[in-house]
């Protein structure tokens, strides 16, 4: 198959300077933790429209974890462990902070 070929040959010759560059790694570092800021503050405002108000800091760290898991994880293609594990760490979040008793943001 002449295509693979044509992409070994294409990897191979790709120049290999810019991985050794602290500079690029610094700004795909950045970039990414700027990007799992955006996404725990966007769950954090989701929360918000429900009426729960979780504290933010545990917010990023559950999404935190909820990624690493879904990478991690032995799951074929995470199937769901990263919303579950999201669900209920956020939901344990809200229940340490519960603003009107008797209710929480998942089933009991």
């Amino acid at each position: 198959m002449p295509w693979r070929h044509h992409l070994l040959w294409e990897l191979t010759d790709a120049p290999a300077d810019p991985l050794h560059s602290p500079r690029l790694l610094l700004h795909t570092v950045g970039l990414q933790f700027c990007i799992f800021v955006l996404d725990a503050l966007t769950l954090w405002l989701a929360f918000n429209t429900i009426g729960e108000v979780p504290p933010l800091w545990a917010v990023f760290v559950s999404f935190a974890i909820a990624s690493m898991v879904a990478t991690i994880g032995t799951i074929p293609v995470g199937l769901g462990t990263f919303e579950h594990l999201w669900a209920c760490s956020a939901c344990s979040a809200c229940r340490w902070k519960r603003r009107w008793p008797g209710r929480s943001c998942c089933a009991d």
